[in-house]
């Protein structure tokens, strides 16, 4: 007798519509006969026991219509009814499959019933499954997913069609722990016969790369989709061959390789997949040939890197059977005609760190990932390298270690033991397995030189990798034949091809080189190639090539950390202090003060130096100290730099240094004693006949004017000192020069001309990455600007002095005697709104800093 709810009781607005029913619930009655009316009154109990809270709409004979105002409350009671029906003790021959099906959508009241397309919808959903399989539609499953518990998941299906509903359906698959999860294709008009997995987890992110490959697939025959272990070659792919079904009508297979351990077997494996056995006096591969040559399918071959010998079988197939396509998962291209390769690429950032959180929260479910804890997560997945497996192994351990805990052992390469899965294959149940795998593939040439590569840091070119590398070697051939093998990346950058691994795979060769007893050698000649490049670099920093080498050892930056750490573990400074010593400028000019100040520090504190090494080491920790604002210390050791040149001979560094100890001694307020080294500096330029001697004189001129208070004389001055610079290329010097020719313009009310300059100037800073003076634009710019925006020109001036503080120190605005932003804005605002202003340029980032700069400046009337 069927039950109906009420016409005043239905829910209306946004409901979750419910359809229950028995699978093969006639032929049971057959075999049960007069026993099926107490298997259905059991069956009628647990159902309406689980959907308590909804609302039962109907029941007629075993299926059930409930309706819920809460899509999780539907979902959490479809699990809790397969629950209960596989825990009840049903009779031999009466075990009940009931398949679920459910939809959200508007609850259309008709009578005491339903009306609508929504309704519709989620009876066909439900007439989809298959027993003890829950099906749920896209719109429930965005309003449950954040409730789930962790015993809940939502497994992706794709989109299906289904009969008299025009709009096609993207359907999830409730995944209960401890349920059976692995069920037949469900029965839709897109469904052609397959025998695609279902994946035990959610599919996560990776829009674009799905439909990148499905494009391919429409275009080319063969698509191979590479990369290393881990990196989700096989879920991509069966996302791509879920999603095509539909233009596959003689089926979509999925061909696993991974358990072959011989090439010759990958066509009785393709054979038993597509259910063809061998004809008499035809090999197996002319009779699989045979029976899909009028065949549109598609074939998803996983795992092809091992048995590549059995790429010819993969071509005589596309050779003989033209409707049919193919997708392969390799770390390797099969290298046949007609191949098109995908590298699949690590996930994208917000896609990593949604698997983070949903791995989590499987783990600990209370987690949260709220503003607060985004960041380190943010942090995480990027030291996790975004790498699917390497999520999947270590966001369980949250659970252990915390999050901080994960952050703070990955960041210092600390092991994280990995959750061991047991229902994937042995060589993903942790990520070094899997990268074992790969380089076990290698032959013993490969080994070598990936072993030999892992001693870069950060990445290297071809000709840093044939510097380093043991001569022997065919470095070009073998780094191509490990880009091949997905174990090495390459990417273009200003025109110069880059090579770099995953740090999972980086770590793995380096703990083999150990082994191996290499690194020593390999070190060594990493640490010669780097000290050799940095000294080149360091003479260009002020050229007109300064931007390629600032730019060339921002790449390098790991590797010439790696220099100094081995400088300093192994008790030899020199290597280290001329290769910090020669870089001084980068430090300065990117915004790594701090960093250079402490390796520089470390390294003259350690004995054995030699003099050259030592004076290079002192001239780079100088001017950090100066450009740290610093003054004191930087004339301390200026005055000891300019005896060891001296000692040295070295005409033109002597020059510099007494040029440098102009500068500092000006900021120290001995404007007297700064113009006397000035004039030192003058004759000394003269003597070593340097061409950068004129500007760096009309400069140190220029400030010693500038600081007496003579502002229009200091402004000639400088003005000679730019076009010195101009002339010479040094376009670091000119940017610099320019924001003190803007403040003076400011002083002398020129206050058009100043802003304009300044704007300027800060648009050259961002574009020539110079970090340091990206900060310095900012904090010059905002005293020009106070008298027109005073609070926007305060946040500047706050922004500016947190950064400069996180730069480790620098240059500001009121130390060349511009009146302090905050005092300068004193009668616009009262003292709340300008500690209010102040607090929140204080939080800006540099990317912020800069477009509030942009902003004020738009607003501002200078022309």
């Amino acid at each position: 007798m069927p039950t109906w709810a009420a016409m005043s009781e239905l829910p209306t607005g946004t409901v979750t519509f419910v359809f229950t029913d028995i699978e093969g619930s006639t032929s049971m009655l057959q075999r049960l006969g007069d026993a099926f009316v107490t298997v259905l009154e059991d069956h009628n109990r647990v159902i309406r026991g689980a959907f308590g809270d909804g609302t039962e709409i109907r029941s007629e004979g075993d299926a059930f219509f409930y309706v819920f105002s809460s899509a999780p409350d539907a979902l959490l009671a479809a699990c809790a009814a397969q629950r209960r029906l596989a825990d009840f003790a049903w009779p031999e021959g009466g075990t009940v499959m009931v398949r679920i099906g459910m939809h959200t959508g508007e609850g259309v009241a008709g009578g005491d019933d339903y009306v609508g397309l929504d309704v519709h919808r989620a009876a066909r959903i439900a007439a989809s499954g298959h027993g003890g399989q829950i099906l749920v539609s896209e719109a429930t499953q965005v309003l449950s997913v954040s409730t789930l518990t962790p015993e809940v998941t939502l497994v992706d299906l794709g989109e299906h069609r289904f009969k008299d509903i025009e709009e096609a359906e993207h359907l999830y698959q409730a995944v209960v722990r401890g349920l059976p999860t692995d069920f037949p294709p469900i029965t839709s008009l897109d469904v052609a016969p397959n025998n695609l997995p279902t994946q035990p987890t959610g599919f996560v992110g990776r829009t674009s790369e799905v439909e990148e490959v499905s494009e391919l697939v429409e275009q080319y025959r063969l698509v191979t989709l590479t990369g290393p272990g881990g990196s989700g070659k096989t879920r991509l792919a069966l996302r791509v061959a879920s999603t095509l079904q539909a233009g596959f009508p003689d089926g979509v297979f999925y061909v696993p390789l991974e358990s072959l351990r011989s090439p010759e077997l990958v066509v009785t494996e393709l054979a038993e997949r597509l259910g063809v056995t061998n004809g008499a006096g035809d090999s197996l591969l002319e009779t699989v040939i045979d029976t899909s040559a009028q065949k549109a399918m598609l074939l998803l071959i996983d795992n092809f890197e091992h048995v590549l010998a059995a790429s010819e079988d993969v071509s005589a197939l596309l050779g003989g059977a033209p409707l049919v396509k193919i997708v392969v998962t390799s770390q390797t291209p099969l290298r046949i005609r007609g191949e098109r390769v995908y590298p699949v690429p690590p996930l994208a950032a917000n896609d990593a760190v949604e698997m983070f959180a949903e791995l989590a929260v499987a783990a600990d479910p209370s987690f949260v990932l709220d503003d607060e804890v985004r960041p380190m997560v943010d942090e995480v997945v990027d030291l996790l390298e975004r790498l699917p497996l390497a999520l999947e192994l270590t966001a369980p351990r949250i659970q252990l270690f915390g999050l901080r805990g994960l952050r703070d052992r990955l960041s210092d390469r600390l092991e994280i033991p990995a959750v061991g899965l047991a229902d994937v294959p042995e060589r993903h149940r942790s990520l070094s397995d899997a990268i074992a795998w790969s380089y076990d593939l290698l032959e013993n040439a490969g080994q070598s030189l990936l072993r030999q590569l892992s001693i870069f840091d950060g990445g290297f070119t071809l000709e840093g990798a044939e510097a380093v590398v043991d001569p022997s070697s065919g470095v070009a051939e073998g780094v191509a034949a490990l880009l091949d093998r997905s174990l090495l990346r390459s990417q273009v950058t200003r025109g110069e091809v880059r090579f770099s691994m995953l740090e999972a795979i980086r770590l793995f060769a380096l703990e083999e080189l150990i082994n191996a007893v290499q690194r020593d050698a390999a070190a060594l000649r990493h640490a010669e190639y780097f000290v050799d490049l940095a000294e080149t670099a360091g003479p260009l920093l002020d050229g007109e090539s300064q931007q390629v080498w600032l730019d060339r050892l921002a790449d390098e930056h790991d590797n010439l950390r790696a220099v100094l750490r081995l400088s300093r573990d192994s008790s030899d400074p020199d290597s280290g202090l001329r290769t910090a010593g020669s870089t001084w400028r980068f430090y300065h000019r990117r915004g790594h003060l701090r960093e250079g100040r402490e390796w520089l520090e470390l390294l003259l504190a350690m004995d054995g130096a030699s003099t050259e090494a030592t004076a290079t080491g002192i001239e780079g920790l100088a001017g950090i100290a100066y450009w740290q604002a610093d003054y004191a210390a930087a004339k301390r050791l200026y005055v000891d730099l300019l005896d060891l040149y001296r000692e040295l001979g070295d005409d033109e560094k002597v020059a510099d240094t007494l040029f440098a100890l102009a500068t500092t001694t000006q900021w120290l307020g001995d404007l007297e004693g700064g113009r006397d080294y000035a004039e030192q500096a003058r004759s000394a330029y003269e003597k070593a006949g340097a061409p950068h001697g004129a500007a760096r004189v009309a400069a140190a001129i220029g400030w010693n004017i500038w600081q007496a208070g003579r502002i229009e004389e200091a402004l000639e001055s400088w003005i000679e000192a730019r076009a010195e610079y101009a002339a010479i290329g040094d376009d670091g010097e000119v940017r610099q020069t320019d924001l003190a020719i803007s403040a003076m313009l400011g002083q002398l009310g020129r206050a058009d001309e100043s802003i304009s300059l300044a704007a300027e100037t800060l648009e050259a800073m961002v574009e020539a990455n110079d970090a340091s003076g990206t900060i310095m634009a900012i904090d010059f710019l905002a005293p020009t600007v106070a008298a027109t925006s005073p609070a926007p020109a305060v946040r500047l001036a706050g922004a500016a002095d947190h950064l400069r503080g996180e730069a480790g120190g620098g240059l500001s605005a009121d130390s060349v005697g511009l009146e302090p932003v905050r005092s300068m804005v004193a009668d616009a605002m009262d003292d709340a709104d300008i500690e209010a202003a102040w607090s929140q340029g204080q939080s800006l980032t540099l990317d912020e800093a800069v477009s509030l700069g942009r902003e004020v400046v738009a607003n501002t009337d200078h022309t």
